[in-house]
């Protein structure tokens, strides 16, 4: 197996479009127009032609709809476009990362470019007061005149909302609370582990500490060079009631302490070491083989880790946990964080979350499904640069049961 590695990365910053239009009738941009932001700042820092591209794959959680997104989006960079693979899904981001580190660990190719792309599907508006007085002006009026003069005239309704399926809500929500309950975490904990996490992202906002990150976005002619932070407070304070079961009185999750359904894109671009040597290319970080496990029973969360595929990684490196010098935490809930904190109580980088999500996790900048799978490892990655820290860890999990674990090596020497 060929050495993987990360020499750069872009994304957009994690947003909802609409809620930042000036224009009423402005179209938002798609996903392949977010891939294609974020894909050609990272191409046009780069020291080679954007033919000299193997492999371009494409990760998306808005399903295929009869175009190949991959080979759309490589056909308008310039790309082989004979040389490019869709993946979609909520782990789609997951998936094409493992498939171009498989690439060239296999010796298959020698540089792959990585992105995964989000837009939220729109919702109807919202039914407030102005609705319902637009459906008297139309049910009260008999002339078919009077009913189109109601039907085109203007009222001032709440902007559309967005939010994540239903169903993907609800399994997230589920799955945090029974995790709640089994360690025991208050609304209290919660609360301030979201106001951390609020505080770490102003901060890195404030010192220009992720501005590299997240370069550009273009919308309705203005240039935003930061993430919005978007809190979703329109959801009840309260987790959902068929979600805790017979007791009515259950009240664990509050509103903040789900991640919000967001947009944006994140590329990544991966290299061999031949690569890296004949365009001289910076190192980031090196990556590890993408680790993998399923637990559907999830019977013994106290016993086991939060994420069992954390020690497949170590255990493959022949590291422990006190080796890790930083963690990137996919926070979907506050419970995710807390939960590894009370599990590796004995670790104090983890223990007093110190060196967890330092720069604000999703909690604070949002959650695109795919991207931000991708958005953690790039900042890990500039976090081990700007710390001079050797080793990082990436975890994800889901309701389900699968967990993902990404080992990142950084080492001064490699940069030289």
């Amino acid at each position: 197996m060929k050495t993987v590695y990360l020499v750069d990365g872009s994304r957009t910053p994690f947003l909802i479009q609409s809620e930042y239009q000036s224009a009423p009738h402005h179209s938002c941009y798609s996903a392949q127009e977010l891939a294609v932001i974020a894909i050609r700042h990272l191409l046009l820092r780069q020291p080679f032609n954007t033919a000299a591209l193997d492999k371009v794959i494409i990760g998306s959680s808005n399903y295929k709809t009869g175009v190949d997104l991959a080979q759309h989006i490589a056909q308008r960079l310039g790309a082989t476009a004979g040389f490019s693979q869709s993946q979609y899904g909520t782990l789609a981001g997951l998936q094409a990362l493992e498939y171009g580190h498989l690439q060239i660990a296999l010796n298959q190719q020698q540089l792959v470019l990585v992105a995964a792309t989000d837009v939220l599907p729109a919702q109807p508006a919202r039914w407030n007061k102005a609705m319902y007085n637009w459906l008297d002006d139309y049910s009260q009026t008999s002339s078919w005149s009077k009913k189109f003069k109601a039907i085109t005239r203007s009222h001032p309704y709440q902007p559309r909302h967005y939010l994540s399926t239903p169903t993907q809500r609800t399994n997230i929500t589920r799955y945090a609370e029974k995790k709640a309950l089994i360690y025991r975490l208050q609304k209290a904990q919660m609360s301030e582990y979201v106001q951390l996490s609020q505080r770490r992202l102003q901060y890195a906002q404030r010192n220009n500490l992720i501005a590299s990150l997240a370069p550009l976005f273009y919308e309705d002619g203005r240039w935003i060079h930061r993430d919005q932070g978007i809190l979703d407070f329109s959801v009840p304070p309260t987790a959902t009631r068929d979600s805790c079961g017979k007791n009515d009185n259950m009240d664990i999750l509050t509103a903040n302490s789900l991640a919000s359904a967001t947009e944006g894109a994140s590329a990544l671009l991966l290299a061999s070491r031949k690569a890296v040597k004949r365009y001289q290319l910076p190192v980031l970080a090196k990556l590890s083989t993408p680790q993998w496990t399923h637990s559907p029973d999830n019977k013994n969360m106290l016993k086991d880790p939060p994420n069992t595929a954390i020690e497949h990684a170590l255990k493959k490196h022949q590291l422990s946990v006190d080796d890790i010098d930083y963690w990137e935490w996919n926070e979907t809930t506050a419970v995710e964080v807390l939960a590894a904190q009370q599990h590796y109580r004995h670790t104090p980088p983890v223990a007093t979350l110190s060196h967890v999500n330092i720069d604000g996790g999703a909690l604070a900048l949002g959650a695109p499904a795919t991207a931000n799978s991708l958005r953690m490892i790039l900042q890990l990655s500039y976090i081990l640069r700007r710390n001079a820290a050797r080793y990082g860890i990436v975890s994800s999990t889901e309701p389900g049961g699968k967990a993902f674990a990404l080992l990142l090596q950084h080492e001064q020497e490699a940069e030289a």
